[in-house]
């Protein structure tokens, strides 16, 4: 059996940018590992990108990379990650019987189209500029099945159940170190002395830092500002610095300069509005902590990050509740109080990183149990009579 992955490569753009496209790597190896596939194909769909681009693309090495036209023959099972192909493709594709098209979903796009539709733009976008968002399913695709990341279940279940008229899936969450490890390579061949490992730092007092997008209600620095401000107005000696990335493009909004001026971390001038950063530069270099909020994404491959590496993260997504530091839903002021705990007492913790490395196993490609799941997923396909009903358990990172 061949299996195809589509992807789209952008020139010039890291994998840590888009979730995405870690996500399609980390299943190419998930499938590479399962005895009846043959073979695993990335299908790339940038066009315009020459051998030279390609080549650029360090950390695809190892990987079968092909264009959609040179490996449409091959393919039994094509499973689609964000790019699609053309509809007359497609129905090419669907004449074989044998053949099954999965669409796997990492993103909320039950809420992320309803977003779009309610408003036309966001801020800092330019007059006239239309959002640009995950587009509403429309036409009805001939999926036969879509897997989802477990995360998406709530909002998205019956919404692509409705949206492609198929079955839609939890499907086993997948994660591996392996692009933290390529980064941390890249940057310690630039800086011999780059501490990456929270172990390697010595800190007086915390810079603490927020890492959610600000593209969504979803994911946003809203109450993550409020748990830095309950946080800091009770222990204002263990601060040094409050840095929200991602930010840039807000800081001439008004409604974010009235929230700001009414803090103490501003006033106390510890508040920063920060531009994006790959997540090992910046634990290296500008933050010892995360403090995290999520609603409806309850798990994140850059939480994940940050525990591997050592460093605290205080966040509320319950589908890894026992990675990092918990709080529940909207309860900001214990998370702020969670935040000080930490800040007093994470550097007697000195299980945390082996602890979180060895939780985190349960998602890795090479873990037989996930290899075995996807397994049966595959063969599910060609089944009436289904295996799995799609009960995700977060603990054990299976379905049943």
């Amino acid at each position: 059996m061949v299996i195809g992955i589509t992807l789209k490569l952008t020139k010039g753009i890291s994998p840590f940018i888009n979730g995405l496209g870690q996500n399609a790597i980390f299943l190419y190896d998930v499938m590479s590992n399962i005895d009846m596939v043959d073979e695993v194909i990335l299908i790339n769909f940038n066009t315009e990108l020459t051998d030279e681009d390609l080549a650029a693309f360090t950390y695809m090495e190892g990987y079968k990379l092909m264009n959609w036209k040179d490996c449409i023959s091959k393919i039994q099972v094509l499973i689609t990650l964000g790019m699609m192909p053309h509809e007359q493709d497609i129905a090419i594709f669907k004449s074989n019987p044998k053949n099954r098209l999965v669409g796997y979903k990492g993103g909320n796009n039950m809420i992320l189209s309803t977003e779009d539709m309610l408003f036309e733009k966001k801020w800092g976008q330019r007059k006239g500029e239309v959002q640009k968002g995950i587009a509403y399913p429309g036409d009805r695709i001939s999926y036969d099945e879509i897997w989802m990341v477990p995360q998406q279940e709530y909002h998205n279940r019956d919404f692509f159940e409705i949206s492609y008229g198929c079955r839609a899936i939890s499907v086993p969450f997948i994660w591996s170190p392996k692009f933290l490890d390529w980064q941390i390579e890249i940057e310690k061949s630039k800086n011999q002395e780059f501490k990456y490992l929270f172990k390697d730092k010595e800190i007086e007092k915390w810079n603490v830092a927020a890492i959610e997008p600000n593209t969504s209600i979803l994911k946003n620095m809203t109450p993550i500002l409020h748990i830095m401000e309950w946080g800091y107005i009770h222990h204002k000696e263990l601060y040094s610095r409050f840095n929200i990335t991602n930010a840039m493009e807000f800081l001439d909004n008004p409604i974010l300069i009235t929230m700001a001026t009414e803090l103490d971390i501003q006033a106390d001038k510890k508040l920063v509005f920060d531009k994006r950063w790959n997540i090992v530069t910046l634990m290296a270099d500008h933050a010892d902590m995360i403090v995290s909020h999520q609603w409806g994404n309850p798990l994140n491959y850059a939480y994940l990050d940050v525990a591997y590496m050592g460093y605290p993260i205080i966040h509320n997504a319950y589908l890894c509740q026992d990675v990092g530091y918990y709080y529940e839903d909207f309860e900001l002021k214990k998370a702020g109080d969670l935040m000080n705990l930490v800040a007093l007492n994470h550097k007697e913790d000195e299980q945390y990183m082996q602890r979180n490395r060895d939780i985190l196993q349960r998602y890795n490609p090479i873990n037989f149990k996930v290899t075995e799941q996807y397994e049966r997923l595959i063969l599910d396909l060609y089944e009436e009579d289904k295996t799995f009903k799609g009960i995700y358990n977060w603990e054990t990172n299976t379905i049943s």
